[in-house]
């Protein structure tokens, strides 16, 4: 008997139902909420004096017992996260855009270059050291 689409995807929801509420709590991860022992870290990126218009930040804790914290880089530099207090290696990314109507075997597809020295997208490399404390904070990142 073969199964109809409808029921295909009830399937797969009911299989994959598990996945909604981790990705929802991985979302907090990444600056969205309050969690608990987190403080506001807030400040711009800037490149050569200039902010960066797009792209991401992530502050990489240098204790293990911490997770990874992601921000997005709005239109005028700025970014805030949350995060707990300590000692973090900061990765920024940010790349040319891409067209989203074309896929890279695509006539005219340009692949995305960094705006920024690559140091900076290197969790190994990246000189960019910070602290976080209890209470709100403000880092600037200057590239």
């Amino acid at each position: 008997m073969k199964m109809s689409e409808g029921t295909k995807f009830r399937k797969a929801l009911y299989k994959c139902g598990y996945l909604i509420p981790l990705l929802a709590s991985l979302s907090l991860v990444g600056g969205c909420g309050g969690a608990a022992g987190t403080y506001s870290v807030t400040g711009q990126v800037t490149y050569q004096g200039q902010p960066l218009q797009h792209g991401t930040v992530m502050f990489n804790p240098t204790a293990s017992d911490l997770p990874p914290v992601l921000g997005r880089i709005q239109s005028d530099g700025s970014y805030e996260i949350r995060a707990a207090p300590g000692d973090y290696k900061v990765v920024v990314n940010a790349t040319t855009e891409v067209d989203p109507n074309l896929e890279p075997d695509d006539p005219g597809y340009q692949p995305p270059t960094s705006l920024i020295p690559e140091v900076y997208s290197n969790p190994l490399q990246t000189p960019l050291e910070v602290t976080v404390t209890s209470g709100n904070n403000t880092i600037p990142l200057e590239l």
